[in-house]
């Protein structure tokens, strides 16, 4: 069978917030204040700080809770020009973590397991230093 609409999650089994997490590809832009990914946004952003700066991951500070970003990813690439941060926060205030320039970190969220428990909500996996072109 064709895949003719990958939109049509009956199709693959593939939510379409799931698809949209993925689309839009990668998008640079530097940052003003502080700034918050929502599921418009792509997975893989990278950002110059222009000076010490916050990301928020997910707007909603019930996030942790709603099942329609469970297993959403995040990439943050730290594009800055000079020594800048870019703090990580949840939407409900807390620091997941801090990447320095040159640095990608990739952040997970567990939202609600299987048996209907909450998870944890957004946890960073990894910081990875980089060389950008």
């Amino acid at each position: 069978m064709a895949l003719t609409d990958p939109l049509v999650s009956s199709a693959h089994g593939i939510t379409a917030w799931g698809l949209y997490a993925l689309k839009n590809g990668y998008r640079t832009e530097t940052l003003t204040g502080t700034r918050t990914l929502t599921d418009a946004d792509p997975v893989i952003v990278g950002l110059d700080p222009d000076g010490a700066k916050t990301v928020v991951l997910d707007g909603v500070s019930t996030a942790i809770y709603d099942d329609a970003i469970h297993g959403l990813m995040r990439v943050i690439v730290n594009r800055a020009g000079g020594a800048e941060d870019i703090t990580v926060d949840d939407a409900t205030g807390v620091t997941i973590g801090t990447i320095s320039q040159n640095e990608l970190a990739i952040f997970y969220h567990d939202g609600i397991g299987s048996d209907g428990s909450a998870g944890s909500g957004w946890a960073l996996v990894a910081i990875v230093s980089v060389a950008l072109s």
